[in-house]
């Protein structure tokens, strides 16, 4: 399996992204963005109005990469939310358009 993209109802039009990942040996080579891309599309088409997703401090940057192309934003940073060192960043997306 190369990636895997689990989402979680959060009521009506809004939704988030609860699993996002690709295997070790397909990172770097665009399929990434090539599932984000479609499963925003696909978002667009059933008119999803929200997506968020939380990302742990560490992983922050590389996720965002993904992301960051079909339109997610930072916008908090919860310090300690789990613990000690354990931090994590919210992004959000507002699908409105096919990339």
């Amino acid at each position: 399996m190369a990636g895997v993209a689990i989402e979680t109802p959060k009521g009506s039009g809004r939704l988030k992204l609860s699993t996002f990942l690709i295997a070790d040996e397909f990172r770097n080579c665009g399929l990434g963005g090539t599932f984000i891309r479609a499963l925003h599309d696909r978002w667009v088409l059933e008119r999803v109005q929200q997506v968020h997703v939380t990302v742990a401090e560490n992983n922050h940057d590389q996720l965002n990469r993904a992301l960051r192309p079909v339109g997610f934003l930072t916008v908090a940073h919860e310090w300690h939310r789990y613990g000690p060192e354990r931090s994590e960043y919210v992004m959000t997306c507002l699908p409105t358009e096919l990339h």
